[in-house]
């Protein structure tokens, strides 16, 4: 279970001396799949793609569309600007931040079958962001707890995301049936950097504690993943994908921690450093469903999107020790600190995605999606547990060569108690809320 430790330490003062680990707090990170979709057209449908991949995005979306790429194509797909907004509670204390930035989600190429002088083969190359998360977070003011009012302050800064370059072939059985697969360099960077204060008058004395935490490191997977579809009818295509569970490369992370808290006459400081720690993130088992169905003007697909839970797994973990020293009345004290491994834990969850267009003219297109993002954060996890849906719109122009598309997601979340309750009733609960806007643009060019 997680809790806010930070006011957990305050309100256990006279015992803190004998404390010697030192331990990784809550990270505000989603790490949710599903979130800002990747692609010219599949960002601005909700990435509902399975079944109708092809080009570019069927290098990520289902490596068996490439069978349908007779020429070869460059794309580049972004979010030109995300506008994200996070609204934070904890007992009385609530506040907001924002950030604007962006945000790098497809760029690739298609070495098309007519390139190849094949009938049947095509071969891909695309970097997808499938995960981005920049957050920022301020907290200051009273918070209520048993033993009395705490004023606490509190900040975290940093971001999440994994850039996968990917290479993937696809070939075409029959014209109605087409297989692919594709095989990914995940570079998934976590950094955080954590800033918090507390202190207040309680029944045994007034005290303060202050903690800093940072990490920054990168773990690095092979993903591999198969792909089918298959055209049931002229307007029916079904469309299937699964990707194994991530084989783990090797990682490292920097982990910084400083802890300090007085009571009284009383002290107690800790302090870690590990500028090489050992740090993975699993990447799960998925599987994605998808039917389409095409009509005179335009067509629409429907997706299930599967994610496979994960065991509890040392996020990161450090042999190396810190150093502890406390006081208390002149005497003094000191020794070896040791940081308590961080744990990851993932559950199954299952998303969806509906997304389509509409055919205004033969070359100008509108399209509509919309997706959810639910939270895979199991009980063990340090990181933050919030479900995300979104919706997307946006228009495409079309030509002989270039085409382009221009639009939005909105994305929104609410978790109500994302910082749990302490069952002895020490720490308060809280909530956390996110708002995300991004302005999505695409360009493809086929020769």
């Amino acid at each position: 279970m997680r809790r806010l430790p930070l006011l957990a330490l305050l309100l256990s003062l006279p015992a803190a001396g004998q404390v010697v680990t030192i331990t990784a707090p809550p990270l505000f990170v989603l790490p949710n799949e599903g979130r800002n979709p990747a692609g010219q057209i599949e960002g601005i449908e909700g990435g509902a793609y399975t079944a109708r991949a092809t080009d570019v995005g069927a290098v990520y979306y289902n490596p068996a569309g490439l069978g349908l790429s007779r020429k070869s194509s460059v794309s580049a797909a972004s979010a030109a600007y995300e506008w994200t907004f996070y609204s934070g509670e904890v007992g009385q204390v609530a506040d907001t931040g924002s950030r604007i930035s962006s945000n790098g989600r497809l760029f690739g190429f298609v070495i098309g079958a007519e390139t190849l002088k094949s009938e049947r083969l095509s071969l891909g190359f695309a970097i997808p962001t499938p995960v981005s998360w920049k957050p920022t977070l301020q907290l200051s003011g009273p918070v209520g707890t048993p033993g009395g009012a705490v004023d606490l302050l509190y900040s975290a800064d940093g971001s999440y995301s994994d850039i996968v370059p990917t290479v993937a072939a696809g070939y075409a059985l029959k014209p109605s049936l087409r297989v692919g697969a594709s095989l990914g360099l995940s570079f998934l960077t976590l950094t955080q950097t954590q800033e918090a204060f507390a202190q207040a008058a309680l029944g045994s004395g007034a005290g303060a504690t202050q903690r800093t935490f940072r990490v920054d490191g990168t773990s690095y997977d092979l993903v591999l993943a198969g792909g089918l579809q298959w055209d049931l009818s002229p307007s029916v295509t079904l469309g299937i994908v699964a990707a194994a569970p991530g084989l783990a490369l090797g990682g490292s992370t920097g982990l910084f921690a400083v802890e300090s808290t007085a009571t009284g006459a009383a002290f107690r400081s800790l302090s870690f450093r590990d500028p090489e720690a050992e740090f993975r993130v699993k990447h799960p088992a998925r599987v994605s469903l998808g039917l389409s169905w095409r009509f005179a003007r335009g067509e629409v697909e429907a997706n299930a999107k599967y994610v496979a839970g994960v065991s509890p797994y040392e996020l990161f973990s450090s042999q190396v020790t810190g150093g502890w020293t406390s006081g208390s009345g002149g005497a003094g004290s000191s020794g070896p600190v040791a940081f308590a491994p961080a744990h990851d834990e993932r559950r199954s969850v299952t998303n969806v995605a509906l997304g389509g267009r509409y055919d205004l003219t033969p070359k100008t297109s509108v399209h509509l999606g919309f997706f959810t993002a639910f939270s895979p954060v199991g009980e063990e996890s340090v990181f933050t547990a919030v479900d995300v849906y979104g919706v997307s719109a946006g228009v495409s122009l079309n030509w002989a060569h270039l085409s382009g598309s221009l639009g939005f997601a909105y994305e929104w979340g609410n978790e109500a108690a994302p910082f749990r309750d302490d069952p002895e009733g020490t720490t308060p609960a809280g909530e956390l809320g996110i708002t995300s806007v991004h302005l999505l643009w695409g360009l493809t060019y086929k020769f």
